[in-house]
C-alpha cells in the first residue's frame, strides 16, 4: 500500500472540507439547519481522514515486522477496527466472542477509501473472512 495510490481521494476529502468551510465563513447567509449539515460534513470527512491515516500507520508498523500479536491485542487497535467497520457501514451489527468478532452489514464499496479499509482488514487479518455481507476477524 502506497500513499500516492490514494492521493486523488484524499484530495477530494480536503476539497470538500475547504468548500464546506468557505460556506461557513458567511454564516449570516445560512440557516441553522444548513450550518449543522455543513458542520456534520466537515466532521465526517475529518474523521474519515484520521481513520485513513491511523489504518495506514498500523499497516506500516505491521510491514516493519513489529509484533503483530501485541498490536492487535491492544484495546486501541480493537476500537480502530470497529471504527473502520462503521465507516464501511454505519448500521453494521456487531457480535463479540472470546477470540473473534463478527460484523454483519453491507460492506460493498466502490470508493477508493472504502476499498483501502477493506484491504487493511485483509492485510491485518489474513485468516479473516471478509465479503460484502459479513466480516469475521480473529483476535
Amino acid at each position: 500500500m502506497k500513499l500516492k495510490d490514494y492521493k486523488h481521494d484524499l484530495n477530494a476529502f480536503v476539497f470538500k472540507m475547504e468548500a464546506s468551510a468557505k460556506l461557513l465563513s458567511e454564516p449570516e447567509n445560512l440557516s441553522l439547519e444548513e450550518i449543522k449539515l455543513i458542520s456534520d460534513i466537515i466532521l465526517q470527512n475529518t474523521s474519515t481522514l484520521r481513520l485513513f491515516f491511523e489504518c495506514f500507520s498500523t499497516v506500516e508498523k505491521l510491514q516493519e515486522k513489529e509484533n503483530r500479536a501485541e498490536i492487535i491485542s491492544q484495546p486501541k487497535f480493537r476500537h480502530l477496527v470497529k471504527e473502520v467497520i462503521l465507516a464501511l457501514d454505519r448500521n453494521a451489527s456487531v457480535t463479540e466472542e472470546e477470540n473473534r468478532i463478527i460484523f454483519k452489514g453491507n460492506f460493498k464499496t466502490t470508493d477508493q477509501i472504502g476499498k483501502f479499509f477493506l484491504q487493511c482488514l485483509n492485510y491485518i487479518f489474513p485468516e479473516g473472512k471478509i465479503n460484502d455481507k459479513e466480516i469475521v476477524l480473529r483476535w
